[in-house]
């Protein structure tokens, strides 16, 4: 078992983290890939997005248009009048490559 004190440990721990939540994203990523690859012209996938955020959308996802790949989102709505609505955003994607994470920590 190994003991670490002070700011060293800290590190080592932030440093696990990192690695965890890249190795998440890697994984939803390839889960997305799978579809987007199968994916026509002029079509559309979305996921539930798991979040307790009341302002974020209720779908995201990917799709193809006029060749293209967009980042899309789609948020349940509700208007003054008491309809119910919903709203699509279609933009170029946020992220388009994976970032680079060094597995050598400098301490």
């Amino acid at each position: 078992m190994a003991y670490f004190t002070g700011q060293s440990a800290a590190n080592i721990i932030e440093a696990d983290d990192l690695r965890d939540d890249y190795q998440w994203y890697n994984q939803q990523q390839l889960e997305q890939e799978q579809y987007f690859m199968d994916m026509k012209d002029n079509e559309l996938t979305l996921w539930k997005n798991e979040t307790d955020n009341p302002k974020a959308p209720s779908y995201k996802g990917k799709g193809l248009i006029g060749g293209a790949e967009k980042s899309v989102s789609l948020w349940h709505n509700t208007s003054k009048a008491g309809k119910p609505y919903l709203k699509i955003r279609v933009e170029e994607p946020y992220l388009t490559e994976h970032p680079v994470i060094k597995d050598d920590v400098p301490f």
